[in-house]
């Protein structure tokens, strides 16, 4: 139940207040690759950085959508899974 927001310098993840409010703020500048991976309930979507992973839950195919609009902000986008067995 939270909301993304790609903003132009950055990415801006918060719930509703409804659940309590939180933030999490991570500036493009930050993000050293994109992983996204399919789960049989939706998506996560990774973001490596040198000061620790992020991690967001998708319902659906929403992660694809991120995904690509990331890719469009020339963002570095991989499916995790092809990152791996690249990495081997």
């Amino acid at each position: 139940m939270s909301r993304v927001d790609l903003r132009e310098n950055d990415i801006l993840a918060y719930t509703p207040v409804l659940f309590g409010r939180w933030t999490l703020t991570v500036s493009y500048a930050e993000i050293e690759e994109v992983l996204l991976r399919r789960r049989s309930w939706g998506g996560t979507i990774r973001f490596r950085r040198k000061a620790g992973d992020v991690t967001l839950t998708t319902m659906g195919a929403s992660y694809v959508r991120i995904g690509n609009l990331l890719r469009d902000k020339g963002m570095h986008v991989a499916d995790e899974e092809r990152a791996a067995v690249g990495a081997t």
